[in-house]
């Protein structure tokens, strides 16, 4: 879960991050249901694991299901049908989340002369 949380910490678009401070927390399924907090305020994104921290809303899954969800591979409708994810909290503060980053380029060349 931390390596995905450090992709999305130099994905993260300042500018779109704006001034009002989020904190949204990340269950991982796989790892004990280990808590990640992960706050972004002043355009930077800083994640901690452990962190009781009140979050405005949580995600529950394991990193595979987080990243069919964020490629669009799977819906959240559907992986919350299947019971691979869980959602508490304010959803606006999701979708907030969810357009605060750049998409990478889904090609690229390896090597280029």
């Amino acid at each position: 879960m931390a390596s995905l949380l450090d992709l999305l910490a130099v994905r993260l678009v300042p500018e779109k991050a704006g001034d009002t401070p989020l904190l949204v927390a990340f269950v991982d399924r796989a790892d004990g249901n280990r808590r990640h907090l992960v706050r972004i305020a002043n355009g930077v994104l800083v994640h901690e694991s452990g962190v009781a921290d009140p979050a405005t809303a949580t995600l529950s899954a394991d990193v595979p299901t987080l990243l069919a969800m964020m490629t669009g591979a799977a819906s959240v409708p559907t992986l919350m049908a299947a019971g691979k994810l869980g959602i508490e909290g304010d959803p606006a503060a999701l979708a907030r989340f969810a357009l605060l980053f750049e998409t990478p380029p889904a090609a690229f060349n390896l090597v280029e002369p």
